[in-house]
């Protein structure tokens, strides 16, 4: 039985994920930068391959978006799949 409900629990911690990287996917898709916050913590600390690899803080993780955005309008329509 305890193993049954530990598998539940496992399930329902995978659905939530997957809705929650769905939502996020979904929200750079539209450029929805209000829905792209939204699941972050204020304290967020990033470290990414482009420049400027480090983002301290909410502020600095959504300016990365910026760079983002404009750099995929000067590219062909791509789909951002996760």
């Amino acid at each position: 039985m305890a193993e049954t409900k530990l598998q539940q629990t496992a399930s329902n911690d995978e659905t939530e994920i997957r809705e929650l990287i769905e939502r996020w996917a979904k929200a750079v898709r539209e450029e929805n930068r209000e829905a792209i916050r939204a699941d972050h913590d204020s304290g967020i600390l990033m470290f990414d391959v482009p420049p400027p690899f480090l983002s301290r803080g909410l502020d600095e993780y959504m300016a990365t978006w910026e760079t983002f955005f404009s750099s995929k309008r000067n590219q062909s329509r791509s789909r951002f799949t996760m």
